[in-house]
């Protein structure tokens, strides 16, 4: 049960971490052996992915083709996740999940959805969430302080609708 490094019959832990990301590997488990192989194209399959996802996240928030080339690139050569994607480590899967929260709710409040699409939207903002805490426990600080930041934005922008007499409902009429 622990995952670490083997030295004669003992087994020493080499980190700790969080259950989220011990589940994910255990399906990469054949025969009772974690491969290398399988874990490094988690990590690629993760990593492609969160470019991909960032590239999309900076194209939604710049409408700049080059933003979001610049935005993918970027993130596809940070040394630390280049670095700490060829380990056994939780910083792929973390930096993915965070993208793919950001990109959730990025794609849930840019443009108007019915009742029914934003509360599944919301299930998975949550259910992702969720599943961030467990792979990387600081996470749940991090949602904590976005959540409260997105009201102090929504309740800005209310504010400022409500004070200049125009709403959002009267524009799209």
């Amino acid at each position: 049960g622990t995952l670490g490094h083997v030295v004669g019959t003992e087994v020493y832990a080499t980190a700790y971490r969080p259950p989220g990301y011990i589940w994910v590997l255990s399906w990469l488990i054949v025969e009772g052996q974690l491969s290398e192989f399988r874990v490094s194209l988690l990590h690629g399959f993760l990593g492609v992915l969160t470019c991909v996802l960032v590239a999309r996240i900076a194209y939604v928030l710049s409408r700049s083709q080059a933003v979001a080339a610049f935005a993918c690139l970027a993130v596809a050569a940070d040394p630390i996740l280049l670095k700490q994607s060829s380990l056994v480590m939780t910083e792929t899967l973390a930096t993915f999940v965070a993208v793919v929260l950001w990109w959730s709710w990025i794609e849930l409040t840019t443009v108007p959805r019915s009742t029914s699409i934003m509360m599944l939207g919301m299930l998975v903002v949550g259910l992702f969430a969720g599943f961030g805490c467990l792979v990387r426990p600081t996470t749940f600080v991090w949602v904590a302080l976005w959540f409260m930041v997105s009201m102090c934005i929504q309740g800005l922008a209310k504010l400022q609708t409500t004070s200049i007499g125009w709403s959002p409902i009267e524009s799209q009429s």
